[in-house]
This record gives C-alpha cells, sequence and structure tokens, in this order.
C-alpha cells in the first residue's frame, strides 16, 4: 500500500484499524512530526509529503494533506479545510 492510498478514503479505514493500545492518532503523529523536524527535510520530502493525506483531524477520526491546514481559519471551513493545532505549530513540516 502506498503513502497515498492510506488516506484515498479520508483515512478511515487506516483509523478504523487502529489498535486501541497504542497512543491516540493525534499524538503518534506529534511524534512523528518531532521526528521528521528533528531529522529535517528536503524541499522535495516536504513537497512529497504536503499532499499526502497522513495528518489526523476531527478527533482522529479523518486524515488529511498538511496543504489543507491553517494556522486560523475565520470560520469553519470543515472538510475543505481545518486548523492546525495549536501544539502542532512548533513543527516545521
Amino acid at each position: 500500500m502506498s503513502c497515498r492510498q492510506v488516506g484515498a478514503d479520508g483515512g478511515e479505514a487506516a483509523l478504523a484499524a487502529w489498535p486501541a493500545a497504542g497512543p491516540a492518532p493525534e499524538a503518534a503523529f506529534a511524534a512523528v512530526a518531532k521526528h521528521l523536524t528533528n531529522q529535517g527535510l528536503s524541499p522535495e520530502q516536504a513537497a512529497q509529503l504536503s499532499g499526502v493525506p497522513l495528518v489526523p483531524v476531527a478527533a482522529g477520526s479523518r486524515l488529511i494533506a498538511a496543504g489543507r491546514l491553517f494556522a486560523r481559519l475565520p470560520q469553519d471551513l470543515a472538510p475543505f479545510a481545518y486548523e492546525v493545532r495549536q501544539s502542532w505549530l512548533i513543527y516545521s513540516l
């Protein structure tokens, strides 16, 4: 399965199979984002990831691409765009 396929359905299949014993999807993504920030991404890698739906939103029930996240929205635009969590603004993805 390619990374683009994981979020093809909004991540519903991947999130439905998420192990209950593990960390929540948001916590898992925060750990991955922290690791990628510490390691650094090339501009090419960042461009490739920006369109891949891998960021959990809507209480961990959906995955969207980073290119659909915004720091502040004047109104709720879900499912077209989502506000990024304040705690994730420190990551440079």
